[in-house]
């Protein structure tokens, strides 16, 4: 089984975040999105870190999702979550 390695898995955890948003929206919302919510954090693509996630999420869902998605927001948050956990697996 392939792993993937520390160094990456930041990127790979942006990147299954922004999977998931650009389904929703447009790709370019969807990184939008998620530089401006790092950025509220005091963090970027290169400095950000699994320590983390959960505050990113929270802020996703918060600021963005439950205003387009509504109470479906907490469940993409949960979808998106899964995936990036069984990606380490």
């Amino acid at each position: 089984m392939m792993s993937v390695r520390p160094e990456n898995m930041h990127e790979k955890d942006l990147e299954i975040i922004e999977k998931y948003l650009a389904e929703m929206f447009m790709p370019e919302f969807a990184r939008a999105v998620i530089e401006k919510q790092l950025g509220d954090l005091g963090e970027s693509r290169e400095t950000y870190s699994r320590e983390i996630l959960d505050k990113l999420l929270r802020r996703i869902e918060e600021k963005v999702l439950r205003s387009f998605k509504g109470d479906e927001a907490r469940h993409i948050v949960l979808r998106i979550k899964k995936e990036i956990v069984g990606a380490e697996a």
